[in-house]
């Protein structure tokens, strides 16, 4: 872990973690605030099962989406010799884990 922590400048951490509570804050209102619109718009189990499908795979949309441009927001960002600078750092999970992939 201290390997990949030192890859990150301190304002890398911050935006990190507010990515993750900001995804943590719309996943659960989100959660909540659909199920207590679908309990008032539903009374029988059948058409609830259905609007909670519909509403899990609304949310993977919207969250795929959001995921997109966000990482395509931080690909923009990066400079152009990123991918060089990346080359020359040690890989993350050292040559065990590329033996195992290519054999």
């Amino acid at each position: 872990m201290p390997m990949i922590a030192a890859r990150f400048s301190l304002w890398a951490k911050g935006f990190l973690w507010r990515v993750v509570i900001g995804y943590a804050v719309f996943a659960g209102v989100w959660i909540v605030g659909f199920d207590y619109l679908l309990a008032l718009w539903f009374d029988d189990a059948q058409g609830m099962q259905a609007a909670n499908t519909l509403k899990g795979l609304i949310f993977v949309a919207v969250t795929s989406l959001l995921l997109f441009f966000l990482l395509l927001r931080v690909a923009t960002a990066l400079p152009e010799d990123t991918a060089s600078k990346n080359a020359a750092l040690p890989p993350l999970y050292g040559d065990r884990h590329k033996s195992r992939v290519a054999g």
